[in-house]
């Protein structure tokens, strides 16, 4: 006779429980498995601001005025081609509560995309905080949104999404019509 499995319901049990890998409580990855996202191409990528805070701007019928933060974010971006040397950016747009841009890796790149997000996110993320006088909090959610695109016209598509998302938030505001 078998005894049943009584799965513990307080934290400190569930800690000492979940101290092994168990497969069923891993984070799923939203990766293509197969594949090399060091391959050369362009890819769409969306990153979120904890908990969605409008803290990199405010749009307006002009757009997005970016904030102080907003401003260190898009010099942390700007200034990834110096650093990854067979990647170069094409559009990117901040927006109060995240980022939409295309990066492109080149033939030859060493770094991931995974990778230059993560950096991305590491230098603007301690940029806005030693601005604001802290240290250590997070600017940007967990993961990051990311699609690989695959011809001209999705291109083309996607460049158009970027350069004029902002003009969503006024719409979803109830702001001003444009």
């Amino acid at each position: 006779m078998s005894k049943s499995l009584e799965i513990p319901r307080d934290r400190e049990n569930l800690c000492l429980m979940t101290s092994k890998y168990e497969p069923s409580l891993a984070r799923r990855s939203i990766r293509l498995r197969a594949f090399d996202y060091t391959s050369a191409g362009y890819y769409f990528v969306t990153t979120n601001v904890v908990s969605h805070a409008p803290a990199l701007g405010v749009v307006d019928s002009d757009g997005c005025r970016l904030t102080a933060a907003g401003e260190l974010v898009q010099a942390a971006w700007t200034a990834l081609p110096d650093r990854f040397e067979y990647m170069s950016t094409d559009a990117f747009s901040v927006q109060p509560d995240h980022v939409h841009a295309i990066v492109v890796l080149n033939a030859g790149a060493t770094a991931s995309l995974g990778t230059v997000m993560r950096a991305f996110k590491s230098i603007s993320a301690r940029s806005v905080n030693e601005d604001l006088g802290r240290h250590g909090q997070r600017l940007w959610q967990r993961n990051f949104y990311e699609r690989v695109i695959r011809n001209e016209r999705e291109l083309v598509k996607v460049r158009n999404y970027v350069r004029f998302n902002w003009m969503k938030s006024l719409e979803h505001s109830g702001g001003p019509e444009v």
